[in-house]
């Protein structure tokens, strides 16, 4: 009882720090994971989410910013934008290097035009889906959150009308927060 009580705490408490971070054009993104099974496999999961996600920051801190990370079962599946193959090659060979990645699917595109993230896009961002997780009802797994030049948008599903305004007042009250676009669906 009490391992499956510290298995889910750390879960949740990951679900705050094992997000996926990528871009689009100029927009940061950053998302919760996705929730395995169990606990245990969440947890395993998203500690190599965070091992990967070092490795990447090792290789290019700006890189890292436009990709994202996802990992099911200790497979790997890499997505986002980097300015050169060398750059890709170099991450690649990084992230093969972390003790628990059983596979590696690579969906990285290159794009040498692929802009420089701002800091502050990143950090807004990152806090916003913070600030979700921390929601007590608000399951932030299923809401992506963008930022771009300090306008948030919220995509994705929730179960409720009252969780979607949840969502939404969290991000406006976050400073920085210029505008909120809401994109999120009610439903299952």
């Amino acid at each position: 009882m009490i391992r499956s009580i510290v298995l889910t705490l750390a879960a949740l408490a990951l679900a705050g720090l094992g997000g996926c971070v990528h871009s689009g054009k100029h927009a940061v993104t950053v998302a919760a994971p996705t929730v395995p099974p169990s606990a245990e496999e969440y947890l395993k999961d998203g500690l190599l989410v965070a091992k990967v996600r070092a490795q990447v920051v090792a290789v290019d801190l700006d890189a890292a910013s436009r990709l994202g990370v996802r990992v099911h079962n200790g497979d790997v599946v890499l997505t986002g934008v980097v300015r050169t193959a060398a750059e890709r090659r170099r991450i690649d060979k990084a992230v093969r290097k972390v003790g628990g990645v059983n596979e590696l699917r690579d969906d990285i595109r290159i794009d040498s035009h692929a802009p420089s993230l701002s800091s502050g896009d990143l950090a807004l961002a990152a806090h916003a889906t913070a600030a979700l997780a921390a929601q007590t009802g608000v399951n932030a797994a299923h809401i992506r959150v963008s930022a771009d030049d300090g306008v948030i948008t919220l995509t994705g599903k929730v179960p409720s009308a009252s969780i979607k305004a949840t969502a939404l007042d969290t991000v406006r009250h976050i400073s920085g927060v210029k505008r909120v676009i809401d994109k999120l669906h009610v439903g299952h």
